[in-house]
């Protein structure tokens, strides 16, 4: 599950499709924040990750995330502010490493649209 935020003053709590894969649509110059561990919203949830690592997904290889993003690795938050000209599909995947050397992997399609359509 993730919790991401478009807009500052609202936030939309999202789920996986049967793949497995969080699919989020956002105008060009919107920020986003996917927040993979929201405690806020589940306090009883104590566990937290050891640490969190990001990577863009293109031609089936993994990079970096894309320019103007960033993750907190510790807290599982990814935001990012795409410039203008960031339009299109943006495949990402997060891996979530636990205590105990637990592993869990989220996926992440983010479809950038036009603004100005």
């Amino acid at each position: 599950m993730g919790l991401y935020d478009a807009n500052p003053f609202s936030s939309v709590e999202v789920y996986p499709d049967e793949n497995g894969v969080i699919t989020i649509e956002i105008e060009e110059l919107q920020r986003i924040e996917i927040n993979f561990h929201p405690r806020d919203f589940f306090p009883e949830a104590q566990v937290k990750a050891n640490h969190y690592i990001g990577y863009h997904i293109i031609d089936e290889h993994l990079r970096p995330l894309p320019v103007g993003s960033g993750l907190d690795s510790a807290e599982g938050i990814f935001y990012w502010l795409p410039g203008a000209g960031f339009i299109g599909r943006y495949s990402l995947v997060f891996i979530e490493i636990r205590e105990g050397g637990r592993i869990e992997k989220r996926q992440v399609t983010i479809n950038m649209v036009p603004k100005f359509r």
